[in-house]
C-alpha cells in the first residue's frame, strides 16, 4: 500500500471515530438511553399490602409470616388495627418491632372493611397496593409473580386465584381457578368483555395499580355489607388494562367466629342501600351491562338469605321483611297509576309474594326469586 493511500485510510477512520464519539459522547454505556431495560429489570418497585385486622389473633400471625417471608421483599404491610382486642394489638406491635416494613395504623372505633382499606390506600406508598385479610394468607412468591407481571404488561389490575380453606373442618376445600384462557396472557378492558364483571368481586385475589384508583376515585363503601362487590365492579369497568394469573396465590380462610364477614349480616338495613349502590353503577352502562349487574344483585342477596335460613332464623324474617318493604316502598311508586291502588290493596293482604310480583315486573325484576324462595323457607320453618 503507498504511503499516499495508508494515510487516506487512517484520516477516514478518525473521521468515523469523532462521528461514533459525538452520537454516543465521552461514556457511551453511561449516555445511552435506558428504553425499557432499566424498567424491567428494576428491582426498586413497592407494593403496599393493606390489611384490615379485627379481633384475628388465632390466624393474624400466619397472616403476618406469609406476607413478611415473601420471596420478593420490597413491600410495605400497612395494618390497620380496626378496635380490635388487646391480643391481637399486642400481635401486632411485635411483628412491627422485628420487621420495620410493618406499619401499624390504630382506629379507636369499630369500622368495616371497606373503611379499613381506604384508611390503607390513603397511606400506602407503594406503586401497587394489595388487599389482604387478616385471617386469610398467600403463597410465599406472590409478590415476585406480580412484579413479574408489573415489568412486561403494565396492568392497571392483575387478578389471580384462590383456594378456600374451611377452618371449622381443617381442610382445603374449593379452588376458584380462572378459567377464561381466551384473556390470558395478555392486556383486556373490563367493557369489552362485560362476563368478566361478575367473576367473584373478591378484591383480595386483585392487585391495583395505585394511581389507577386515584384518578378515577375508586374507593370502598362504608357499608358493613357486601362494600366489596361495587368496588370490584367499577374497578374492572373503568380498567383499561387488566391481566388475569390463572394460578391458586391467595388461601381465604372461611367458617371462623369473630369475622367481620358474619358481623356484618347482622346489620339489615344495609341491603337496601347496597341494592341503590349498584343500581346507580348500572345506570351508568348499556342494557348489556346493566343487566349483569343487577343479575348479581339477585345472586348476593339469595346467598345472604341462605346464609340466615342456615344460622339466624330471627335474621331470615327481618330479611325477607326488608325486601318486601322494599318494593313496597320503591316499587308503588315506578307502577303505571292504573296498577298503584290494585298494588297496594295486595300489600295489605296476606300475599306478600304474589303482590311483590306484580310491582317486580315493572321495578326490579332481579328480586323476584329472592322473595319466592325466602317465603317457601319460612312457611316449612312455622
Amino acid at each position: 500500500m503507498s504511503n499516499k493511500i495508508f494515510k487516506s485510510v487512517i484520516s477516514t477512520l478518525k473521521q468515523l471515530k469523532g462521528i461514533s464519539d459525538k452520537r454516543l459522547g465521552d461514556n457511551p454505556i453511561k449516555h445511552a438511553p435506558a428504553g425499557n431495560f432499566q424498567e424491567k429489570n428494576s428491582d426498586n418497585l413497592l407494593i403496599s399490602v393493606v390489611i384490615p385486622v379485627y379481633n384475628a389473633k388465632k390466624y393474624l400471625r400466619q397472616c403476618l409470616e406469609s406476607v413478611i417471608n415473601q420471596s420478593y421483599s420490597n413491600i410495605e404491610i400497612i395494618c390497620v388495627d380496626n378496635s380490635s382486642e388487646e391480643e391481637t394489638s399486642k400481635i401486632l406491635q411485635d411483628y412491627a418491632a422485628k420487621d420495620s416494613r410493618i406499619k401499624i395504623i390504630k382506629e379507636a372505633a369499630k369500622m368495616g372493611s371497606g373503611p379499613a382499606r381506604n384508611i390503607g390506600v390513603q397511606n400506602a406508598a407503594g406503586e401497587y397496593i394489595h388487599f389482604l385479610d387478616s385471617d386469610d394468607w398467600v403463597k410465599s412468591n406472590l409478590y415476585e409473580k406480580m412484579k413479574n407481571i408489573i415489568d412486561e404488561f403494565h396492568p392497571q389490575m392483575i387478578n389471580f386465584s384462590f383456594q378456600k380453606y374451611n377452618n371449622k373442618k381443617k381442610s382445603f376445600e374449593y379452588e376458584y381457578v380462572y378459567k377464561e384462557n381466551y384473556l390470558f396472557n395478555k392486556i383486556f378492558s373490563g367493557t369489552d368483555y362485560p362476563e368478566f364483571i361478575n367473576n367473584n368481586e373478591a378484591v383480595w385475589k386483585c392487585l391495583y395499580k395505585r394511581e389507577f384508583l386515584q384518578k378515577n376515585k375508586l374507593f370502598f363503601s362504608d357499608l358493613p355489607c357486601h362494600e366489596d362487590t361495587a368496588f370490584y365492579m367499577e374497578c374492572i369497568l373503568k380498567a383499561k388494562a387488566i391481566y388475569i394469573l390463572p394460578e391458586v396465590l391467595y388461601f381465604y380462610r372461611t367458617n371462623r367466629a369473630k369475622s367481620l364477614m358474619k358481623d356484618r349480616f347482622k346489620y339489615y338495613d344495609c341491603y337496601p342501600e347496597w341494592i341503590k349502590t349498584l343500581e346507580k353503577l348500572a345506570s351508568g352502562y348499556d342494557e348489556n351491562i346493566r343487566g349483569i349487574i343487577l343479575k348479581r344483585i339477585e345472586q348476593a342477596s339469595l346467598s345472604t338469605y341462605n346464609y340466615f335460613i342456615q344460622n339466624d332464623a330471627i335474621g331470615a324474617a327481618k330479611y325477607y321483611n326488608w325486601v318486601k318493604n322494599f318494593i313496597k316502598e320503591k316499587g308503588v311508586n315506578t307502577l303505571p297509576k292504573e296498577l298503584i291502588p290494585y298494588a297496594e290493596t295486595m300489600l295489605k293482604r296476606t300475599y306478600p309474594v304474589y303482590a311483590a310480583r306484580v310491582l317486580i315486573k315493572y321495578y326490579c325484576p332481579h328480586l323476584v326469586n329472592i322473595l319466592v324462595k325466602i317465603k317457601k323457607s319460612l312457611q316449612k320453618q312455622t
